[in-house]
Formats: structure tokens, sequence, C-alpha cells
């Protein structure tokens, strides 16, 4: 619970957040977590938006 601490205070503080996947080493997926200020929920669109462009193009599956 305790490392999850930041996904459970951000909602209660009233601040948007949202998670980017970014890649994968090996077959692991990694991405990163993005917080914006309250009520910059464009801001935080926006830029994840521009990290998602960047990165590779991501499978929403892999069933192999």
């Amino acid at each position: 619970m305790e490392a999850q601490l930041t996904q459970r205070a951000l909602p209660v503080i009233g601040l948007p957040a949202m998670a980017v996947a970014t890649g994968t080493v090996g077959k692991i997926p990694v991405g990163v977590q993005l917080i914006a200020g309250r009520f910059r929920e464009d801001i935080l669109l926006s830029a994840g938006a521009d990290i998602e462009k960047a990165g590779p193009k991501m499978k929403i599956a892999d069933l192999a």
C-alpha cells in the first residue's frame, strides 16, 4: 500500500494524473506517470500525447 501512495493520494487532493507507456525493456513494459496542477487536464493530455507520439508504436497485447 505504501508504494501506491501517489496513486491513492492524487485523486484525493484533486490533481489529475495519467500513465503513458514509453516502450519495453525485454518484455517488461515501462512508462511514466504524469501529474498536472488542479484543473490543468489540458496540459496533462497534451504532454501525454507528445510523449506517446515520440515513442515506439505500442501493441495492446502480445499473445505470442
